[in-house]
């Protein structure tokens, strides 16, 4: 039987490939769109034909409509951190890295997943979620039961390999 490979050294293989833009979030939360439309930081593009806030790709974030519409601030830095925190289950794969601090969320036989830190109960976005929480909202501490501390923990962990950031 053929093993998985090692998470680790398939995220590494993957960093050496990534950019990562979150140097600029806080003046990108803080942007009109005629200001980002002038100038864009690396990293960002604006996609007039979504209706998304935000949706993150293989080397950018782009950003929609809807994110320009939102009050600027922490909810807007709250959704960059969000695409951002997408690269948790897109560099590390599901089954091996993933699967084993999910099942606890799991609701039924469905592909639900309880969601205690934003609205969609897809696995990718509950992990993407908690991550914003616990960057912006150090949202650590926001649950106590064990399958949380679990979850934030190897958030942590997955966050540390990428080298993604823990703190705005």
């Amino acid at each position: 039987m053929k093993s998985s490979p090692n998470p680790a050294k398939v995220a590494l293989k993957w960093l050496k490939k990534a950019h990562y833009p979150d140097r600029h979030f806080p003046l990108v939360s803080k942007m009109s769109l005629e200001e980002f439309l002038k100038s864009p930081p690396p990293g960002f593009e604006y996609s007039s034909s979504g209706h998304f806030m935000g949706q993150r790709g293989d080397t950018k974030i782009y950003l929609g409509p809807s994110f320009f519409r939102t009050p600027k601030g922490s909810r807007r830095l709250g959704l960059l951190y969000h695409e951002l925190g997408h690269d948790l289950t897109l560099k590390l794969r599901f089954n091996d890295w993933w699967l084993d601090v999910m099942t606890p969320f799991r609701q039924g036989h469905s592909l639900n997943f309880e969601n205690n830190y934003g609205a969609s109960n897809h696995p990718s976005e509950v992990i993407a979620d908690a991550y914003s929480a616990l960057v912006v909202h150090n949202g650590e501490h926001w649950f106590e039961d064990e399958k949380n501390k679990r979850l934030i923990k190897r958030i942590k962990q997955g966050a540390r390999i990428l080298g993604l950031p823990l703190k705005p």
